[in-house]
């Protein structure tokens, strides 16, 4: 068995020690990305059922609306901390067809969808 010498038993260590501090900041940085994109995600989603319940509504009401006349309107709403612009417009080249314009935002994001309802 050889014998070695006390300075390169330190050098080991040092190098052993720094492979270890690297591969816990790769996982460490690995493990925070994960969470923040997670937690984006979920925003997100968030934000998108919102939209499509909003628009849904919307479409329900102009469905169902046989004798209310229904002009060409903007709203603005809140709704679970999220701003709302909707503007409804009726398309003239068709009978009784509309157009639903919603814009939905929050402090980090926009989104805008278009959607086409009829009457019945």
């Amino acid at each position: 068995m050889k014998i070695r010498k006390s300075g390169f038993i330190s050098i080991e260590c040092i190098i052993s020690i720094a492979i270890l501090y690297v591969v816990v900041y790769l996982v460490s940085t690995s493990l925070y990305n994960c969470y923040s994109f997670i937690s984006r995600s979920m925003s997100d989603r968030e934000m998108l059922s919102t939209a499509k319940k909003y628009i849904e509504d919307e479409k329900y009401r102009i469905q169902n609306s046989k004798y209310e006349l229904i002009e060409d309107k903007i709203e603005k709403n809140y709704i679970n901390g999220y701003e709302i612009n909707s503007r409804i417009k009726q398309i003239l080249d068709y009978y009784q067809c509309y157009e639903i314009n919603i814009e939905i935002k929050n402090e980090f994001k926009e989104l805008r969808f278009n959607s086409y309802v009829t009457r019945k």
